[in-house]
């Protein structure tokens, strides 16, 4: 898809991209962020859903996490990875462990959402190098999300939540994104029309 136009209640926006909505996206846990290949250039909803493990420590005790930060393999008791986790991740001084999840406190793309789950963004330049290119910040996706671009549009990227280095990271999400279509304002007004002719004999009734 090359370009589509879509109409809001506000503005008249257009959407660019490089791939067909619909189509998977790899999301990979060793890249900070990754091109969806779509531009926005105002306000617009996307609906984006996921599967897949991210690998957050293959190199000192592994940490797996499905899309929504829940914790499908966690690091052995002692690791280094465990320590981490367990210190620097809230809830403060709970051991990681599968089924659960550990919250980023700060320096991650979503600070207070789960380490690993799936986040979007969108940036002021194509090749975004660091968090500052993201004015907006970062938006839960998860298994199942919509999110919304800000009012000065923005390349969508999506991440996997994590701070530092993704030197160790490994795995990701396979997404996939569709538009949320916009109200048609038409609608609004035939369905009152159609109320207002069937209370009309109601009414005559009433008098």
């Amino acid at each position: 898809m090359n370009c589509t136009s879509l109409r809001c209640a506000v503005m008249t926006i257009s959407v660019s991209c490089s791939v067909t909505f619909g189509a998977n996206i790899f999301v990979d846990a060793t890249s900070n962020f990754n091109s969806t290949g779509i531009f926005v250039t105002g306000v617009t909803q996307f609906q984006i859903t996921a599967t897949g493990t991210a690998e957050l420590a293959r190199n000192d005790g592994s940490y797996q996490t499905d899309p929504n930060g829940i914790i499908t393999a966690a690091p052995p008791l002692g690791s280094g990875a465990d320590a981490f986790f367990t210190n620097n991740a809230s809830p403060a001084g709970v051991h990681p462990a599968v089924g659960s999840s550990k919250s980023i406190v700060t320096g991650g793309q979503l600070n207070g959402a789960p380490f690993g789950a799936l986040v979007a963004g969108f940036s002021t330049t194509s090749t975004p190098a660091s968090l500052s290119n993201f004015p907006s910040g970062f938006q839960l996706v998860a298994s199942n999300g919509t999110i919304m671009s800000p009012v000065s549009g923005g390349f969508l990227f999506l991440s996997v939540n994590d701070i530092n280095s993704t030197s160790d990271n490994g795995q990701g999400f396979n997404a996939s994104i569709s538009e949320v279509p916009e109200p048609n304002p038409n609608a609004f007004v035939l369905g009152g029309l159609a109320l207002i002719v069937l209370l009309r004999p109601w009414a005559s009734r009433r008098k």
